[in-house]
């Protein structure tokens, strides 16, 4: 998950070709700082660009590790058989490579060089800080001369100069959950401030990446999230997936442009650049002629395929006359395709379009000129801090169907990495995770059956594990849970379709008492099994008999289980073997809970949780009696008024059970309260008519 605070220090990573050391090939793991094998990561790199490496090749900077040092990766002997990675030590909570001149690292010509900004390479923190001071042109970490197959992975970017990262004539480099912003006011110069810029590459790969609190100090000035140009004439596919580019800047002049993501000149090729799922927001108060675009495309003959984005303009003018569009496709030739947006523009001069020369005001009159985005919507979004540059869902969007598209192959999670919806995701760069909350509104009171259809909400991943997209019975939901109607004797629906290691959760509530566990179900198949699993420890595993059909049921039981005491309990139902439907569970009170085996007789008092409950209209109630003593059981309604006296009288060791019969009461809560020498316990019930 990309971490959304400001980063502190400067930070640049810089490998330079000095030629003198007269090491061997290295390989294996080498630590870099104060203490380590070499002091500083040039000096590493100036190892590796002498003598290359014979295996695979990772430089690990100690923590606290800070450079003000220039980082240039080449072409090194073993660079096209083995990977070189520059990454913190395990633990590390920061490490810096800053630079105050234009270059702070520059890969030329480097191949399968990983620069991973997570401490050992582990988890979503970004650690590693690459830091441009130097106030004008300049980069803080530049990729060019052919470099092919490099990856730059959770690092924190900041920079004063005019790009954070750059890519030239380079092919398949990933630039993948970075937090890029500028340092502080930005660089002084005049000319374009760009979070990525790409020139002449192939087969790029731009995803969940931060863009955000681009500055300038300077008039004249174009500001870019990412920006693409002149892309070639090839088979690459360039991808620009899952990011959150945000630019909110009241700073305005007359020649001054604001862009989310901009295509320029790209060139007639046989793949298209693919812009899906990206939440872009521009804001801020213009006083000029400044105009912003959300997404820009200009002269490019490429095919650009532009789906599944959040894309909302409120730039707004207070004394000047931009114009502030969500998409502007500026020439006419060149192929645009665009579908399930959300495009918006809420401001003085904000229009949903621009296309060939004509400003299309609404989403209507983009549809109509452009004959694209027919099933997409224009409407307001609630981010958690746009301000600031969150571009996070709220819960306002939970149940907003608007904001629901396709899915798109390969793009299975977010910018945070979680689970998008196989069937139904969000738009834009963040899957808006459903909570997982009881599908009936309320926990199961155990003991009681649960019909297994009625698992809990939240969606794939949450609630349920799936293994094939969509409900392939057709029925009761409309998730990637498989659901049928039943042919058992109580009708209902059952699950079907089942397969290996799915699984169900349920919310639940337990009475710290012993209960038998009763499975339903159907199969042609021997051998099948699933487990019941609560708050992450095994209750038990029920081996389901083969029934001779799919819907000839039988049920399997599993006696005398121990289910903790507990509120909002999540109760796990794996399918161990799959190919078998299933109807049901119950849990009963097991008979002899407590029993010791020598003498038959309870070890213990205890009070059982009424069944059924909720009932109409009547129920069972259970007692231990662990030694000859007066037992007084009574029943109080919600105002704490007694209203029956169920048992008052002395009783030997052993199990009990008495009636309650509730055929003169009303609908409503009741408590049963028992008092058993010193024991005493209270447990409610439900009479419900």
């Amino acid at each position: 998950m990309i971490k959304m605070h400001r980063k502190i220090a400067v930070t640049v990573i810089l490998i330079t070709f000095v030629t003198g050391y007269a090491f061997a090939q290295i390989s294996g793991t080498k630590s870099v700082g104060t203490g380590g094998e070499y002091e500083t990561l040039s000096a590493a790199i100036a190892d590796v660009m002498a003598n290359g490496i014979n295996g695979q090749t990772v430089l690990e900077l100690k923590d606290g590790y800070d450079q003000d040092e220039y980082v240039l990766i080449g072409h090194y002997p073993g660079n096209d058989l083995y990977h070189l990675t520059i990454r913190p030590e395990e633990g590390a909570s920061q490490a810096l490579i800053r630079r105050t001149l234009p270059l702070t690292v520059k890969m030329d010509s480097a191949r399968h060089v990983i620069i991973d900004g997570r401490a050992g390479g582990n988890g979503s923190q970004n650690v590693l800080n690459l830091i441009s001071e130097f106030e004008g042109n300049g980069t803080a970490l530049w990729i060019s001369n052919g470099c092919r197959g490099n990856v730059i992975r959770n690092c924190n970017i900041s920079f004063n100069c005019t790009r954070g990262v750059a890519i030239y004539d380079s092919d398949s480099t990933t630039v993948t959950e970075c937090d890029i912003s500028t340092y502080s006011n930005g660089p002084t110069n005049n000319g374009g401030t760009y979070g990525i810029y790409a020139r002449s590459c192939t087969n790029s790969i731009i995803s969940n990446n931060w863009i955000h609190q681009l500055h300038v100090n300077h008039d004249n000035f174009l500001l870019y999230g990412i920006a693409f140009e002149n892309i070639p004439a090839d088979g690459s596919t360039e991808r620009l997936f899952n990011n959150f580019i945000c630019i909110n800047t009241d700073r305005s002049d007359s020649t001054s442009q604001l862009i989310g993501i901009s295509i320029w000149s790209g060139h007639q090729a046989q793949n298209p650049i693919d812009i899906l799922f990206n939440t872009v927001y521009i804001g801020g108060t213009n006083t000029s002629g400044t105009n912003s675009y959300g997404i820009y495309n200009y002269s490019a003959e490429r095919m650009v395929n532009i789906r599944n984005n959040i894309v909302i303009n409120e730039r707004t003018n207070s004394s000047g006359s931009g114009s502030h569009y969500a998409f502007c496709k500026h020439e006419e030739y060149g192929s645009w395709t665009s579908d399930y947006n959300l495009l918006m523009v809420n401001g003085n001069g904000g229009l949903i379009g621009y296309y060939a020369g004509i400003d299309c005001e609404t989403l209507l009159d983009w549809q109509n000129t452009t004959s694209c985005d027919s099933h997409s919507v224009s409407k307001p979004v609630v981010f958690t801090d746009p301000g600031n540059g969150d571009l996070h869902l709220t819960e306002v969007s939970m149940d907003d169907p608007d904001l629901k598209c396709l899915p798109v192959a390969g793009i299975t999670t977010d910018i945070d990495g979680d689970l998008r919806n196989s069937t139904n995701p969000f738009k834009g760069a963040d899957e808006l995770v459903i909570p997982q909350t009881p599908y009936l509104g309320a926990a199961f009171q155990l003991p009681c059956r649960i019909e297994l259809e009625d698992y809990d909400m939240g969606g794939m991943n949450v609630a349920y594990w799936d293994s094939d997209a969509g409900n392939t019975g057709g029925q009761y939901r409309d998730d990637d849970v498989d659901i049928e109607t039943s042919f058992d004797t109580d009708g209902g629906y059952d699950l079907c379709y089942t397969e290996d290691n799915e699984w169900l959760e349920y919310t639940v509530n337990g009475t710290g008492e012993a209960m038998d566990v009763e499975v339903r179900a159907a199969t042609i198949h021997s051998d099948r099994k699933c487990r019941l699993v609560l708050d992450g420890d095994t209750l038990c595993t029920v081996d389901l008999p083969n029934t001779g059909g799919w819907q000839t049921w039988e049920t399997a039981t599993v006696k005398n289980i121990m289910i903790p005491e507990g509120t909002n309990q999540i109760l796990r139902f794996e399918i161990i073997k799959g190919w078998v439907n299933l109807n049901w569970i119950e849990f009963t009170p097991s008979i002899g809970t407590g029993l010791s085996e020598d003498t038959a007789m309870p070890l213990r008092f205890a009070l059982g949780q009424a069944y059924p409950n909720p009932f109409n209209p009547e129920t069972t109630i259970r007692f231990d009696v662990k030694e000859p003593c007066q037992v007084v059981l009574k029943v109080y309604n919600l105002m704490g008024q007694k209203v029956i006296d169920l048992v008052n009288k002395d009783y030997q060791p052993g199990v009990y059970e008495v009636k309650f019969n509730a055929a003169g009461f009303p609908s409503d809560i009741y408590f049963y309260r028992i008092q058993m020498g010193s024991y005493h316990a209270v447990k409610k019930m439900v009479v419900l008519k």
